[in-house]
């Protein structure tokens, strides 16, 4: 319908490949109806109607209110977290067996995966929850007080950190919980604010007609957001629907044993947890797309300017070998390089194991390796390997301005 005087312009029918317009039996995707129509907008879901009077984005509207995926304040200080009951499974690889317990968190761990010869005497903290200042774990666990042992984490890294070593080494004098967003460094800052420019927008790839573009559910409360922020939030959720699909295509079901929900919704709605390796605040999604039709789906989260990780990658079964997954991954590998990001992780099953190691230019991680990294929660599954891709890093971030950390950290105290 027209904005302007809601009369009719054209009229289709919806099938599996699009629309099907009645006046000249061409398909076409949401956007290419719309621009038919002579009715160009940036959210053709708004102009076009069923024929019960409803508007395809109400209909969007619909859905992600009535679906179960809902938004929470990200929590950043820590509490006490013992009265949790402690994980079955190893943090690092997965399996069950005999585990050590951190006393300060759920997460569990197996001797060998620690790189330790034997059980730890006394209290033990895993490596995540020590501080990335002076690595060491005791920290006050009443959030209603500030003090020098309050710790808390980098909204980015993920990494956290005791109020008075931030002091110390003249990082920043924080007097209370910062409102807003908070990083540990510059680095951190700028690797979230650019991807969170690049959320929601269509960009080129290499291949002509295919983009990429990059979603976040996110995990801040929206009840306040306006109506545009709420109807750009409904065409994301059904997006990160469709995402969620494609990766039940590619993948078995994964119902996560702890809280007997599914890993893969988890994951793209980034759920958050007490449980470390269940926390999945920190998660994007990135969308292969030709015109309005899903191709490719990969999940990536970034850990500052460090590593990165990317468990999930799947790809629709009528675009397979077709060079899609390839085309993805050259895409998220620039926009990581970008950021500066040093390597990229996967957890590689083993019947791919030998296809990423030699066509996508991926090496096993080394138990060292591996255990350089154990301070970052990252996702693997039983019977994976972890694999890794050093990145060529950049030395900028382009469109972020040298000040702009200044000016967001004054805005947050």
């Amino acid at each position: 319908m027209c904005e302007k005087d809601r009369q009719s312009r054209k009229e289709g029918r919806i099938n599996h490949s699009g629309i099907k317009c009645m006046c000249c039996k061409t398909v076409f995707d949401l956007a290419s109806f719309a621009a038919h129509s002579d009715n160009r907008t940036q959210r053709p879901s708004a102009t076009i109607f069923l024929s019960d009077g409803r508007s395809l984005l109400q209909c969007q509207m619909q859905m992600m209110h009535a679906s179960k995926q809902k938004n929470f304040p990200h929590i950043r200080l820590k509490g006490d977290l013992t009265q949790h009951q402690s994980d079955t499974i190893c943090s690092i690889c997965q399996d069950g067996g005999a585990l050590i317990l951190c006393d300060h968190c759920p997460s569990a761990f197996h001797v060998t995966c620690m790189g330790l010869e034997d059980v730890p005497e006394g209290k033990w903290f895993c490596p995540s929850c020590r501080c990335g200042i002076c690595d060491h774990s005791e920290y006050n666990h009443d959030v209603e007080q500030f003090t020098k042992t309050t710790m808390f984490s980098c909204d980015q890294c993920e990494g956290e950190y005791h109020v008075g070593c931030l002091r110390g080494e003249r990082l920043q004098q924080l007097g209370s919980c910062p409102n807003g967003n908070w990083f540990c460094s510059k680095k951190c800052l700028k690797i979230f604010y650019h991807l969170c420019e690049l959320i929601g927008k269509s960009n080129p790839t290499s291949a002509v007609g295919l983009s990429w573009t990059l979603l976040r559910w996110g995990s801040n409360d929206n009840s306040d957001l306006g109506r545009f922020a709420l109807e750009a939030m409904a065409e994301h959720h059904s997006k990160l629907c469709i995402a969620l699909d494609v990766l039940h295509e590619c993948f078995v079901p994964m119902t996560e044993t702890r809280t007997q929900s599914d890993l893969v919704a988890d994951l793209l709605f980034n759920k958050e947890s007490e449980l470390k390796r269940l926390n999945f605040w920190g998660f994007y999604t990135m969308l292969l797309e030709k015109g309005d039709e899903l191709v490719s789906v990969a999940t990536f989260r970034v850990y500052g300017d460090k590593a990165a990780e990317m468990p999930l990658i799947g790809t629709r079964v009528l675009y397979r070998r077709k060079g899609m997954c390839r085309l993805l991954v050259n895409e998220l590998e620039k926009l990581l390089c970008s950021l500066g990001v040093e390597r990229l992780l996967l957890p590689a099953v083993p019947q791919l194991l030998q296809t990423w190691t030699t066509s996508f230019g991926f090496t096993q991680m080394t138990s060292s390796d591996r255990l350089e990294l154990s301070k970052y929660s990252l996702l693997s599954f039983s019977g994976t390997t972890m694999c890794q891709k050093l990145l060529g890093a950049a030395k900028t971030v382009s469109g972020v301005p040298a000040d702009t950390y200044e000016d967001i950290v004054s805005s947050s105290k």
